[in-house]
């Protein structure tokens, strides 16, 4: 197994475990400075079309955003995993009540393909809230290891501004990346918002 793999591995593992240990507490208290940062900042509130992720266990919490933004009247997409395809399909919701339990539990939307938004039109979009396990300052994402974020993305001729919401704990020195993993534009955490250098580090 390549060193780089490995080093995922154990990285998505040590994050996943201290981000897991989040007491409830806390982790209600960040989720609310995560949510009050996103709806002040200009790039959400001047966005008419955002694809969003439906949180999942210990992911910071996005459902009651997406409410917001739903209420607010922006046109909300969210995930559908496609296993057989590996990959991501992205669905129009209308309503919260559209999000359902999919693949492996994972609330996903519950629409007809009617409302389909293929990668031509989701590549106009304004922007992304994008999932992750682990980043860092240089905008490095790691993902839980399927790669279909990874591939969704670099299916679009555009890419519209990708925004990753974290908690501080999940902010490392070093994301070990490969050439097809995608960085994000910004990163929101319960601290303060992070826009990553665009200059990488020289290495020895």
């Amino acid at each position: 197994m390549p060193d780089m793999v490995i080093n995922k591995y154990n990285l998505r593992k040590s994050v996943l475990h201290t981000r897991d240990t989040i007491s409830a507490q806390d982790k209600s208290a960040k989720d609310a400075r995560i949510k009050n940062t996103l709806l002040r900042l200009k790039e959400f509130k001047d966005a008419t079309t955002v694809m969003f992720y439906a949180s999942f266990r210990s992911e910071p919490e996005t459902l009651t955003i997406i409410e917001y933004a739903l209420g607010s009247g922006k046109l909300v997409a969210l995930p559908k995993v496609d296993v057989q395809r590996r990959r991501l399909d992205v669905y129009e919701i209308r309503r919260k009540s559209e999000i359902v339990s999919g693949c492996m539990n994972i609330p996903e939307p519950d629409v007809s393909q009617s409302r389909r938004i293929d990668t031509e039109r989701l590549s106009r979009f304004d922007l992304i809230v994008t999932p992750g396990v682990a980043f860092d300052v240089y905008g490095g994402r790691l993902g839980y290891g399927g790669g279909f974020y990874d591939r969704l993305l670099s299916s679009m001729h555009r890419k519209p501004l990708l925004i990753a919401l974290a908690y501080v704990q999940q902010i490392v020195n070093d994301v070990p990346m490969q050439a097809h993993d995608m960085r994000v534009d910004m990163i929101i955490t319960d601290a303060d918002i992070i826009i990553p250098a665009r200059q990488m580090p020289a290495t020895a």
